[in-house]
């Protein structure tokens, strides 16, 4: 410990010596054992209803009557019914006092265990206890303690008995922990884990009247899943609620549940999801040669509900196993016999069997034998989609085509995005339809995918990969209106009348100077498959002010959105590698900007005039900092963890991120996702806190 911490600890000690006169323990003290056998493991404390509301129970029994002192099989009536009328005939939560101090639940509770530990005198208040180094000199057996943290009530916080210390771990009774109002005995917990906590001083360190021995494996009875404990002669139970153990005595729960599963290739892939199933720990993932039944790739440890594997191409069955920590395994059903990856190289130079050409559009029908999420990638990458039919006319179309092919053909909609709203390849919701008799059905749980019939000529659902597919139509869209697009899918040039502008699918590149010195244009949503924004393309676009940017996007050129005075805000898809010289020059209303770790390039002056403007990125985006350092640009690291943004990661990161992930509107905009996969979730919470614990992240 440091000089000045010693220094604190040994002021602190001394006070309490001064501040706490000598008390004789009552000859109605309990031991820590008679504690845990008047107040058992698993049960509920304190709960007996006589009148109409909670507050009435609380003022009845405000002498602590002798209910206080019953334990019981179930949980209280308020913490298990939302019924807000009479709890006459019911359990409720009740109140204990202690001294000057007083409480329902969690500290009513550790104010009892107080009481009955020292025959009834009270505890002395060491008031708000900021310096965890102080409390850790200072706590023993028999002291109460409040705290905030993450495993606490965000309002009230968590109040405990100290049953045992260990250096700066504590060992504690309580109620109220995970299981509302169940008595619990033996969690431990690190002090220097909690950002802050009050403790309440006994007379005397707790007495123990032998030393424990955990030699008798138990389970907890309250719920399933059961968790792995062992239990001393004198009652006390010693477990770690956290980790749930399936153990072969209990019938219910040692074997998992098998999931149903269902799998479809998607582009050169493979995607499995199933059913969370009782007593599943994980999910392991198995994928098959279908021809000669060789097992070539499995994932394992999932703890979600869904996966997916790149696959070389070929024909492939899939196993699905719930499996739990005690080794247990149940492998899960699908209705599905195989699924084949297609490899997508193979269908360069593949050629139209019959093209149809109308004033907006270009159809052209394919024969090769493939899936619905290949031939839709392959569209995009013609520079079109699958066909989207939108109305009566097309549909008139469509059924010509028909008549160059035989059975079925992908047409380009899907709701896998979710059951029952379809959505077509062009981005449009589905008004127009033509399904068959009793379609769309879903029969197998996976027919997410538009097919024609053109038996009878209408529409179908089906899975991606199923038997049936034979063709898909390719939908190329005319350009002559707004829009001038070369053979090569290069915008050449804008001559619509502005506002709200949305680049048609098909564009590939943005030209130069193609929106050049247009006034009129509010905002420009750019689609997928665009790789470059050419030279001076929105240059003296005084009126932009959004730019929707695709994840394709590669390059932004010289001078691409230079003197855009009305460009507020830009989101720098991943994918960008190059900015080009003077590509934000003088946007005037440029605020933050998060450059990704993949810019490898950024121009002279890029962003010079930017006088609003932050540019921020995470410390790995080596030529962003260089680059804010040379220009004197202001500049703002991305700190992972840095969840309020302020520079530091610290306890308060941790408490404002479970807040989030409770449901609190609390900004996750920067440092919240501390694995930087996209996403703010629990993972991101684990990550931050094993960082404030010490571990190397």
């Amino acid at each position: 410990m440091k000089p000045k911490k010693i220094l604190a600890a040994m002021l602190a000690v001394v006070m309490m010596m001064v501040m706490v006169p000598y008390v004789a323990v009552k000859s109605s003290a309990m031991s820590l054992s008679q504690l845990q056998a008047k107040f058992p493991h698993g049960r509920y404390w304190n709960h007996l209803a006589s009148t109409y509301d909670e507050t009435g129970d609380m003022l009845i029994y405000y002498g602590n009557s002798g209910f206080a002192d019953t334990t019981t099989a179930s949980p209280c009536y308020s913490h298990t019914i939302t019924d807000t009328g009479s709890y006459v005939g019911h359990h409720d939560c009740n109140f204990f006092q202690l001294g000057t101090r007083s409480g329902i639940q969690c500290m009513g509770f550790a104010l009892k265990l107080a009481n009955d530990a020292y025959g009834g005198y009270p505890y002395v208040d060491i008031a708000d206890t900021t310096d965890i180094n102080t409390a850790v000199s200072m706590v023993k057996p028999g002291d109460v303690i409040h705290y905030y943290g993450y495993d606490a009530d965000w309002s009230n916080g968590h109040w405990v008995f100290v049953m045992g210390v260990s250096g700066s771990t504590i060992q504690v009774g309580e109620c109220n922990y995970i299981d509302l109002c169940s008595i619990k005995w033996g969690r431990s917990i690190d002090i220097y884990s909690l950002p802050s906590l009050e403790l309440y001083s006994a007379p005397s360190a707790l007495t123990t009247d032998h030393v424990h021995s955990y030699t008798t494996y138990v389970y907890d009875w309250a719920a399933h899943p059961h968790y792995s404990c062992y239990k001393c002669s004198c009652g006390e139970v010693k477990e770690d609620i956290t980790k749930p153990n399936y153990v072969a005595s209990c019938a219910e729960c040692v074997i998992p549940v098998a999931p149903n599963f269902y799998f479809e290739a998607v582009s050169e892939s493979i995607h499995v999801w199933w059913n969370e199933t009782a007593n599943s720990d994980w999910y392991d993932v198995y994928f098959f040669d279908a021809s000669t039944g060789e097992n070539v790739n499995a994932i394992y440890n999932i703890k979600g509900t869904e996966c997916t594997a790149d696959m070389a191409p070929g024909t492939y069955t899939v196993k699905v196993a719930a499996v739990n920590s005690n080794g247990n395994y149940t492998y899960g059903t699908t209705s599905l016999s195989s699924v084949t990856v297609t490899d997508i190289n193979a269908l360069s130079g593949l050629a139209p069997v019959m093209i149809y050409e109308t004033e907006e559009s270009i159809y052209e029908l394919y024969s090769y034998v493939t899936d619905w999420e290949t031939a839709r990638l392959w569209c995009e990458q013609q520079g079109g989609y699958l066909m989207c039919v939108n109305s009566a006319d097309e549909e008139a179309i469509l059924e010509k085509i028909g008549c160059y092919m035989n059975g079925y053909c992908w047409i380009g909609a899907t709701d896998r995005d979710g059951e029952g709203v379809w959505t077509w390849c062009d981005s449009t919701i589905m008004e127009y339809s033509n399904w068959g008799p009793s379609q769309p059905d879903n029969s197998t749980e996976n027919e997410d995918y538009l097919m024609f019939n053109n038996e009878i000529k209408k529409w179908n659902d089906a899975p991606s990969n199923t038997s049936k597919m034979a063709h898909f139509i390719l939908e190329k869209e005319i350009f002559y209106n707004d829009f001038n697009v070369n053979e090569n899918g290069v915008l050449v040039d804008y001559i619509g009348s502005g506002g709200d502008v949305i680049i048609p699918v098909g564009v590939t590149s943005i030209g130069a100077q193609a929106f050049a010195l247009n006034n009129n244009i509010t905002s420009v949503t750019i689609p997928e498959g665009v790789t470059e924004i050419g030279e001076g393309a929105f240059v003296f676009c005084k009126s932009l002010a959004n730019v929707e940017l695709p994840s394709t996007l590669t390059t932004i050129g010289d001078g691409a959105f230079a003197f855009c005075y009305s460009l507020t805000d830009i989101e720098i898809p991943e994918g960008l590698t190059s900015i080009g010289i003077g590509a934000f020059d003088c946007c005037v209303s440029l605020g933050d900007v998060i450059l990704p770790d993949g810019v490898a390039t950024i121009g002279e002056d890029a962003f010079e005039g930017c006088t609003m403007l932050t540019l921020r990125s995470y410390e790995t985006a080596s030529a962003v900092v260089d680059y804010a350092a040379v220009n004197d640009v202001n500049f703002r690291l991305i700190l992972c963890g840095d969840v309020d943004d302020n520079g530091a990661v610290n306890s308060a990161d941790a408490t404002l991120l479970g807040r989030n992930l409770a449901g609190s509107s609390v900004s996750t905009k920067y440092g919240a996702d501390y694995n930087r996969d996209g996403v703010v979730n629990s993972a991101d919470i684990t990550l931050l806190r094993r960082r404030l614990a010490g571990a190397d992240i």
